[in-house]
């Protein structure tokens, strides 16, 4: 089967001699090619649409399907074309001018379908003239606000709404007017309200784009008056859509699409008036409630806000619901069986096919009518003179013969020659008598396609090849086409879909095509080292909640209470040896192992070291620990270990081992020795007393003091030795004595006296010494 460029060649000529110049793009569900006509030396183009309607033959659908199929389809290409001639008559909207039909022939030579053509006025596109001429002025898109306004006005009228503006469906002529065009979703009803997903993305109102999800809330005008702010906002800020950022990628813009359809709000455009930004962003509510409703009141409050009032006055016809009956018959639009006459075939049971021609573009200014003149009054027949007959006879004499030159002229027996140009099939013709002369002129080639060769425009003679198609790659939706003359090869590519995300929706990574919404986060709870976390897309909030540390105990190290996290090492346990009544135990956890001693009482016994200490070792070993040191003399209890070399014993509530051989069954106190651990020393003004020695022999006590000199004078001091006194008693006397002592000198001092028998080494206390004055010193060992 030829594809639709192809098809168009072998059906030119179409209506008066049109045949294809170009191809200008892909509509909703068609192509549009660009058509030129050449008649008597002047050029006229106009925009054909080509609607095909093609048969389902696989095998796998059924009779009934097609048919219905194919009805469908009829019904809306016939819609497609009621809504351009119910508009027929309104200003600045792109209009019907004819229709035909034509068949497809298969590969096997069977009819598979057919062809709808619409014949439109041809205009630039919106976006076309923009990249020639640049961005528009404010005061341009007020021009263009007022002129779509009026466009929609008519349209809501007859309760038709077009559901798909946006700067590629508005068109300019060459005056610089703006027009509306591609009604191929337009649709009109009674209620005006509709609840199907229809339009594109970019420039669609919310209430549009929810209604792809069942049981979402109509829609009506205000939806078309959304989608024309969102225009009118892209032209005012500086071909940017609202929430894109110069320089966003796909990806970017397609998100700020998203969020704006979600409620998201967003700034005023940058250009224009303070009071066309805010009639901007009145039609683009977020809520239909709060938004213009229809056309008639977007063309009231865009009167107030207008820089210049003559784009008003430019207008020629006002948003009333005139009668858009245009038919030759006076029946109306709505009462013409279109879709029977759209594909009526040449030579069927009418003559000819039926051709509806819209009113112009813009209808005529209505002129005003004149008041009536006065009925001028009755004159008296005028009398003429001689000289006035004989002018008047010269006059009509002088008229007859021209009137009888001029039938010359008219029967061609005399002819003033009008000549046509030669071309290249016929030589220069006079348009009055027809008499040729001359030569044939030249053929006026027209550069090769890739439909044709190099071909005069006049005779249609060829010469040369077709060119090479320029093709356009294949994407989403389109196959592989060519640019030129439209013809396509292979499929379209299909979507490439990307996954949707927790905060991006599922889309096309060709063509920005939104498919499943986002999935939403779907949060983990934070833990100890991380914050919370998102399963899917691994974004984390906030901060780690940190580690709750237990301290460490003698079996397990520190460790956290929240996730089990271990840290160091266990402490080890802190072994309190085995007593008498309990095992050997652990002081911090309570642990224990082995049994209690059992060892045997020897009863209470004595520290025999003759003045020195004994070492409480933490077992039976002179290299063990040393756990206290027990003073001479120190009454302990004692228990049998069954080692004669050691003895176990208690001392200030600490269990522990002694050496045996210094404990002594009797109190070494009661007989005779020396008293050491004199370590105290005393101070009586400049002198400083010392204890060198002292002791028990044969019931006599000996004390020998060092006296010291501190000061710088001599001195000469009594000195009254004593023992056993206290702070307020001096004791027993031992001795007194007077002494001479140099400055800073020192002198030693021998004192002793006679005890009663049973005086041993327990028995000294102390040594109390007092001078004359009465000062006194205590000193204990």
């Amino acid at each position: 089967m030829k594809d639709i460029g192809e098809r168009l060649t072998s059906y030119e000529p179409l209506w008066e001699n049109w045949y294809k110049d170009s191809y200008l793009g892909s509509g909703g569900s068609g192509k549009v090619y660009k058509f030129r006509q050449e008649l008597y030396g002047q050029v006229r183009y106009c925009a054909v649409k080509v609607l095909p309607i093609i048969l389902d033959r696989s095998v796998s659908v059924t009779r009934e399907s097609r048919e219905q199929e194919m009805s469908e389809r009829k019904k809306q290409v016939a819609e497609e074309i009621k809504n351009m001639y119910r508009l027929g008559d309104k200003p600045h909207l792109v209009h019907c001018i004819n229709h035909t039909y034509r068949d497809i022939i298969g590969d096997d030579g069977d009819v598979i379908g057919f062809d709808v053509l619409i014949q439109m006025e041809y205009y630039k596109t919106l976006t076309e003239y923009i990249n020639t001429k640049g961005n528009l002025p404010p005061a341009e898109i007020e021009k263009l606000a007022f002129h779509i306004g009026e466009a929609l006005c008519a349209m809501h009228e007859i309760n038709m709404l077009h559901r798909d503006i946006k700067p590629d469906n508005i068109y300019v002529d060459d005056k610089g007017d703006f027009y509306l065009g591609d009604f191929g979703i337009a649709k009109q009803t009674r209620a005006g309200s509709f609840a199907t997903f229809v339009g594109t993305q970019p420039f669609m109102a919310p209430e549009v784009w929810n209604a792809r999800t069942p049981g979402e809330q109509h829609y009506g005008t205000s939806a078309d008056i959304y989608s024309l702010g969102i225009t009118l906002y892209y032209l005012l800020n500086e071909d940017r859509l609202p929430l894109v950022n110069a320089g966003d990628n796909r990806n970017a813009v397609d998100a700020a699409i998203f969020a704006r359809l979600s409620g998201k709000n967003f700034p005023a455009p940058v250009n224009g008036s303070e009071a066309l930004k805010q009639l901007v962003m009145d039609c683009c509510a977020f809520d239909p409630a709060d938004r213009i409703q229809d056309a008639e009141k977007f063309l009231a409050a865009l009167g107030k806000c207008v820089s210049s009032p003559q784009i008003i006055n430019t207008s020629d016809t006002e948003c009333t619901a005139d009668d858009t009956s245009q038919v030759n018959d006076e029946r109306s639009v709505n009462d013409i069986d279109i879709t029977d006459s759209i594909f009526m075939r040449p030579g069927d049971e009418e003559e000819e096919e039926l051709i509806v021609r819209p009113a112009p573009a813009r209808p005529e200014r209505r002129k005003k009518q004149l008041p009536a003149k006065a009925a001028p009054k009755a004159k008296e027949p005028a009398h003429l003179s001689k000289a006035t007959k004989r002018k008047a006879l010269v006059i009509g004499l002088t008229l007859c013969c021209i009137l009888c030159i001029g039938s010359l002229f008219l029967s061609k027996v005399i002819c003033i020659h009008h000549w046509q140009p030669a071309t290249c099939t016929t030589q220069e013709t006079c348009l009055r008598c027809g008499k040729k002369r001359g030569k044939l002129a030249s053929h006026d080639f027209e550069e090769a396609t890739c439909t044709h060769p190099r071909r005069c425009r006049v005779c249609g003679k060829e010469e040369g090849s077709k060119l090479d198609h320029v093709w356009k790659q294949a994407d989403c939706d389109h196959p592989k086409t060519c640019t030129v003359c439209g013809k396509t090869e292979g499929d379209a590519i299909g979507h490439k879909w990307k996954d949707a995300e927790c905060e991006m929706p599922q889309y096309c990574e060709v063509c920005g095509l939104i498919g499943q919404e986002e999935l939403g986060h779907k949060w983990k709870e934070a833990t100890c080292t991380t914050p919370m976390t998102c399963e899917r897309c691994k974004k984390t909030e906030g901060k780690p909640i940190g580690h709750k540390w237990k301290n460490a105990t003698c079996t397990e190290p520190e460790t956290c209470e929240n996730c089990g996290e271990t840290r160091g090492k266990a402490k080890g346990h802190t072994w309190t040896e085995a007593t008498l009544t309990k095992p050997k135990t652990c002081s911090v956890c309570g642990t224990t192992e082995g049994t209690a001693l059992n060892y045997t009482s020897k009863g209470t016994m004595y520290v025999d070291t003759d003045g020195g200490s004994l070492a409480l070792r933490e077992e039976k070993s002179s290299s063990s620990k040393q756990l206290a040191s027990i003073p001479d003399c120190t009454p302990i209890q004692i228990w049998y270990t069954g080692s004669s070399a050691w003895y176990y014993t208690v001392y200030n509530n600490t269990y522990g081992y002694v050496n045996s051989y210094y404990i002594s069954s009797t109190d070494p106190m009661l007989g005779d020795g020396n008293i050491n651990g004199w370590s105290d020393t005393g101070y009586m003004d400049e002198l400083e007393v010392t204890v060198d020695s002292a002791e028990i022999k044969g019931n006599k006590l000996t004390v020998e003091l060092t006296i010291t000199n501190t000061g710088s004078d001599f001195l000469w001091p009594d000195l009254y030795i004593y023992y056993n006194g206290s702070e307020n008693a001096k004791g027993n006397l031992i001795e007194a004595t007077d002494i001479i002592i140099m400055p800073y000198g020192e002198r030693t001092v021998t004192a002793s006296c006679r005890t009663t028998g049973n005086f041993g080494r327990g028995s000294l206390k102390n040594i109390v010494v007092v001078d004359g004055s009465g000062n006194k010193v205590l000193l204990e060992p």
